[in-house]
């Protein structure tokens, strides 16, 4: 399992409404919506560290190539 398979299943087991995108340089992004709460950015930071797996964690990104993206439990929110 990739690690961006293993990031959105833990995403969606702890409910957390997100995108997940993997650009072609490998890196993954998880956008959690406009003015989320401290609180979301820590969940996803634990579940990441977790899994030992670099991510980053924004509001909403645009640009580069992207591979693949996954919405999680209804994707972003605006808060």
């Amino acid at each position: 399992m990739s690690d961006f398979q293993k990031m959105v299943q833990r995403l969606e087991q702890a409910n957390i409404p997100c995108n997940v995108k993997l650009f072609n340089t490998g890196r993954i992004c998880v956008e959690c919506g406009w003015n989320y709460p401290d609180s979301l950015m820590f969940q996803v930071d634990d579940i990441a560290f977790e899994l030992k797996i670099n991510v980053r964690i924004c509001a909403e990104v645009s640009g580069g190539v992207l591979e693949i993206e996954q919405r999680v439990c209804g994707g972003p929110r605006r808060y």
